[in-house]
């Protein structure tokens, strides 16, 4: 199976069974300098259109930089986080993903 038709599965099965939450513990082992946690949180996003609410779990998420987006830069060939914007909108950033 390629990757849109495993999401598909996963979401066939969660309407199946009547899922209404899905809790994801240890979600700050993700690192977003690494290009396979980039895919993984876009997976976790992709379950977000699935009619489930999404209960992630971890120490210290705001700090764990999950909730700012990183982006590749081909110069440098690494993933780049931008700095935190916490204080600038409420106290909060504002991601898809928080």
């Amino acid at each position: 199976m390629n990757l849109p038709q495993l999401i598909q599965q996963v979401a066939q099965s969660l309407h199946d069974h009547g899922v209404k939450a899905l809790i994801l513990d240890d979600i700050t082992r993700l690192r977003m300098h690494r290009a396979d946690d980039q895919d993984t949180l876009d997976l976790i996003r992709a379950f977000m259109s699935m009619n489930v609410t999404l209960v992630l779990v971890g120490v210290d998420i705001p700090g764990s930089g999950l909730l700012r987006e990183a982006r590749w830069d081909g110069r440098a060939r690494q993933w780049i986080m931008p700095p935190s914007e916490h204080a600038r909108v409420h106290g909060f950033e504002t991601t898809q993903t928080e």
